[in-house]
Formats: C-alpha cells, sequence, structure tokens
C-alpha cells in the first residue's frame, strides 16, 4: 500500500485513543459508531482507521454516505490517504433512482459492498425517522420526552 501524501492529516493523541476505540470495536462487533464534538477530528479518526484496515488487507475501499456540506473535506482527507473511495450524499437515501443519478449510484454502490468495503455513514443522526410525516408536515419523532419537552433548532433537537 502507498504511503499516505505529504498533506494526509495523521491523528494526534486524543484521536489515536478513538482510532484504537474504533479497530477494537470492528474486530469484536463488526461495527463501530464513533460519536465526538464538533471540531474534533472524526474525519481524522475514521480515516486513519480505514487506513490502517487497508494496511492489514481487512479493507479493499471505503463507501462513505454523508451531506454534501462534508462529502468534499471527506474526499480531501481519504484522497490524502491514497485509499480507494466512493460517496454519496444523504439524498440519494430519499430520490427515486427515476431521477436521481446520485441514487442510482449509491444504490449500485450498495449493491456492490463487499466483506472488504468500509461503509462509513457520517452524521447518521440526520437519517434517524427519515421518511415518516405527520399531517403537519413535521417529522414525528419516536424517542424519548413529548414534543413539549423539545425544541426544534436548526433541524436538531435540543432536550429542554
Amino acid at each position: 500500500m502507498p504511503l499516505p501524501r505529504s498533506d494526509y492529516r495523521y491523528p494526534v493523541g486524543y484521536q489515536q485513543d478513538a482510532v484504537a476505540r474504533i479497530l477494537s470495536q470492528l474486530t469484536r462487533y463488526r461495527g463501530a459508531l464513533l460519536i465526538a464534538s464538533t471540531g474534533l477530528g472524526k474525519t481524522v479518526i475514521a480515516t486513519e482507521a480505514a487506513r490502517l484496515l487497508r494496511r492489514t488487507g481487512a479493507v479493499d475501499r471505503v463507501l462513505v454516505i454523508a451531506p454534501n456540506a462534508v462529502r468534499r473535506e471527506w474526499a480531501s482527507h481519504l484522497e490524502a490517504a491514497r485509499l480507494p473511495f466512493e460517496s454519496a450524499n444523504h439524498a440519494a437515501l430519499d430520490a427515486s433512482p427515476d431521477r436521481s443519478a446520485g441514487t442510482r449510484t449509491l444504490l449500485t454502490a450498495l449493491d456492490a459492498l463487499q466483506p472488504r468495503t468500509l461503509l462509513v455513514i457520517d452524521e447518521c443522526h440526520l437519517l434517524r425517522n427519515r421518511g415518516r410525516r405527520s399531517t403537519g408536515g413535521r417529522d414525528e419523532r419516536s424517542d424519548f420526552g413529548s414534543r413539549d419537552d423539545r425544541d426544534d433548532v436548526g433541524g436538531r433537537e435540543r432536550v429542554a
């Protein structure tokens, strides 16, 4: 496997700990969940985990499903790591394959998933309860608390 490019961002201390945890969870459970605050380098952490998995032969490629706002950042990190990857927009999950080239591309990529493809879903909380609409056009929620206990803030919920 070729070395990363000179612009590759290696993880720092706490990020290295998170990479080790991800690798351990993937080995133990065949899946992992990375939760960290904004700006702590989740993309750096996940890219390093993918790079190490590729180096050991556990992963051949990466498929990233993410909001368009961060797809360019994912591409930059994965290209710097010299990892083969594909990416798709979250919106491709909702669109009709008859109307969306992005949806057709994503479906093709999902159909081609192999055991050695690492699937990364960034901002997965944005996918919660998709497609469930009430007559008022607001998302129905099945999580804890009543509607009165929550405020919608920029598309996210805040528990009071």
